[in-house]
Protein backbone atom coordinates (compact mmCIF):
# COMPACT_ATOMS: atom_id res chain seq x y z
CA UNK A 1 0.00 0.00 0.00
CA UNK A 2 1.37 3.41 -0.75
CA UNK A 3 -0.10 6.69 1.11
CA UNK A 4 2.09 9.94 -0.22
CA UNK A 5 1.19 12.97 1.35
CA UNK A 6 -1.67 11.46 2.45
CA UNK A 7 -1.03 10.73 6.77
CA UNK A 8 -0.28 14.60 7.09
CA UNK A 9 -4.19 15.60 6.41
CA UNK A 10 -5.08 13.67 9.47
CA UNK A 11 -5.55 15.11 12.93
CA UNK A 12 -2.41 13.52 15.13
CA UNK A 13 -5.05 11.66 17.07
CA UNK A 14 -6.90 10.03 13.79
CA UNK A 15 -3.12 8.78 12.93
CA UNK A 16 -2.77 5.67 14.82
CA UNK A 17 -6.22 4.29 14.21
CA UNK A 18 -5.76 4.99 10.30
CA UNK A 19 -2.23 3.16 10.33
CA UNK A 20 -3.79 0.19 12.31
CA UNK A 21 -6.75 -0.14 9.81
CA UNK A 22 -3.93 -0.03 7.43
CA UNK A 23 -2.15 -2.64 9.17
CA UNK A 24 -5.24 -4.80 9.23
CA UNK A 25 -6.01 -4.80 5.93
CA UNK A 26 -2.02 -5.53 4.50
CA UNK A 27 -1.73 -9.20 3.72
CA UNK A 28 0.80 -10.91 5.59
CA UNK A 29 4.64 -9.47 5.04
CA UNK A 30 2.70 -6.64 3.06
CA UNK A 31 4.49 -3.36 2.65
CA UNK A 32 3.32 0.16 3.24
CA UNK A 33 5.34 3.04 1.88
CA UNK A 34 4.41 6.62 3.06
CA UNK A 35 5.89 9.90 3.07
CA UNK A 36 5.55 12.57 5.36
CA UNK A 37 6.06 16.09 6.07
CA UNK A 38 8.50 17.14 9.19
CA UNK A 39 8.75 20.35 8.46
CA UNK A 40 6.89 22.70 6.63
CA UNK A 41 7.66 26.53 6.77
CA UNK A 42 4.86 27.72 5.45
CA UNK A 43 1.99 27.00 7.94
CA UNK A 44 -0.36 28.25 10.46
CA UNK A 45 -0.16 27.91 13.88
CA UNK A 46 -3.43 25.76 13.50
CA UNK A 47 -0.85 23.46 11.38
CA UNK A 48 -2.66 25.02 7.90
CA UNK A 49 -1.24 26.15 4.56
CA UNK A 50 -2.64 28.70 2.90
CA UNK A 51 -5.46 27.02 0.95
CA UNK A 52 -6.44 25.90 4.39
CA UNK A 53 -5.46 22.35 4.22
CA UNK A 54 -4.15 20.35 7.02
CA UNK A 55 -1.16 19.54 7.08
CA UNK A 56 0.25 17.62 10.52
CA UNK A 57 3.43 17.86 10.99
CA UNK A 58 5.34 13.65 11.81
CA UNK A 59 8.77 13.63 12.67
CA UNK A 60 10.47 10.53 13.38
CA UNK A 61 10.49 10.86 17.08
CA UNK A 62 6.68 10.76 16.48
CA UNK A 63 5.61 8.57 13.73
CA UNK A 64 8.41 5.92 14.67
CA UNK A 65 6.58 4.91 17.65
CA UNK A 66 2.84 4.68 16.00
CA UNK A 67 4.06 2.85 13.50
CA UNK A 68 5.77 0.13 15.53
CA UNK A 69 2.82 0.37 17.97
CA UNK A 70 0.03 -0.78 15.70
CA UNK A 71 2.15 -3.87 14.47
CA UNK A 72 4.17 -2.30 11.79
CA UNK A 73 8.00 -3.22 10.98
CA UNK A 74 10.25 -0.50 9.80
CA UNK A 75 12.33 -1.85 7.56
CA UNK A 76 13.39 1.59 6.20
CA UNK A 77 13.25 4.97 6.96
CA UNK A 78 15.19 8.42 5.78
CA UNK A 79 14.95 11.60 4.11
CA UNK A 80 13.43 12.11 1.04
CA UNK A 81 13.90 15.96 -1.39
CA UNK A 82 10.87 17.42 -1.66
CA UNK A 83 9.04 16.94 -4.91
CA UNK A 84 8.95 20.41 -5.64
CA UNK A 85 12.55 21.40 -4.42
CA UNK A 86 10.96 23.91 -1.99
CA UNK A 87 13.28 25.67 0.93
CA UNK A 88 12.99 24.47 4.59
CA UNK A 89 10.29 21.52 3.69
CA UNK A 90 11.59 18.54 5.12
CA UNK A 91 10.46 14.94 4.22
CA UNK A 92 10.94 11.22 5.18
CA UNK A 93 9.94 7.98 3.88
CA UNK A 94 9.02 5.07 5.65
CA UNK A 95 8.95 1.78 3.93
CA UNK A 96 7.50 -1.13 6.92
CA UNK A 97 6.36 -4.44 6.80
CA UNK A 98 3.41 -6.31 8.39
Amino acid sequence: MIAIAVLQHLPLDAIPFALKEIHRILKLEGRFLTWVFEKRPDLNFESRDCEGRLMTLLPAECLKPMLKSVGFQIMSSGPVPDLFDRAGFETREYVCLR
